[in-house]
């Protein structure tokens, strides 16, 4: 069997070398399910988006009490910016007069507006500012898991010598991954000043 090899250039997130098993982060972005309602269907979408933001709330507040008990509260600083999204009325009262106005779902609802969102960001020119768009394609994600009723993958099966591979990894995933087995990251999204790439560097592990 013919090895190829193939030479990829990235921005480094996390300094270091290192060597090991491809393993991609599935992204819940990538399965869309969009479509229009019938007006009586309208507020039983609103209640589940709802339901959705407290769901995410009490799991970074469960997140955030580990992380005192356990680092001293260091890390809880990038679940308290997750905590001030999901507070935040221009938001979700954003989602909710989308899913009224235009009578859709939802998950359509919550990506659109959050798309809007992260293109604004991206015009930004400060690198730190841009960089926060993570922690909305986080709480995004997280939204998306449990309007779904998905339970996100805890990666606590991993191979030794893992590098995870998505189109974003995100700062919850190496938050609750924290394994030994991880050697590596590499994402198409993010830079040097996100809150994935700290974590990362935090955790002495190379980033790409």
């Amino acid at each position: 069997m013919t090895v190829v090899e193939r030479k990829l250039e990235g921005i480094a997130a996390s300094s270091g070398i290192s060597f090991g098993h491809a393993v991609t982060a599935w992204d819940p972005e990538l399965v869309t399910l969009n479509y229009s309602l019938d007006p009586e269907e309208i507020d039983s979408h609103i209640e589940s988006f709802r339901r959705s933001i407290e769901k995410s709330r009490s799991q970074l507040g469960k997140m955030q009490l580990k992380l005192e008990q356990s680092r001293g509260g260091d890390s809880t600083t990038l679940i308290d910016a997750h905590l001030l999204i999901l507070e935040d009325g221009m938001f979700v009262d954003r989602i909710v007069d989308k899913i009224k106005s235009d009578q859709i779902n939802a998950e359509w609802a919550i990506q659109s507006v959050s798309r809007t969102i992260l293109e604004a960001y991206d015009r930004v020119r400060d690198d730190y500012l841009r960089d926060r768009r993570g922690d909305l394609e986080d709480v995004v994600r997280r939204l998306l898991f449990n309007l779904r009723s998905y339970q996100p993958p805890t990666f606590r099966s991993l191979r030794y010598n893992t590098i995870l591979v998505g189109r974003t990894i995100l700062p919850s995933t190496l938050l609750e991954l924290k394994s030994p087995r991880l050697v590596g990251l590499v994402s198409e999204t993010g830079g040097p000043l996100s809150h994935t790439a700290i974590m990362a560097r935090s955790m002495e592990v190379p980033a790409v």
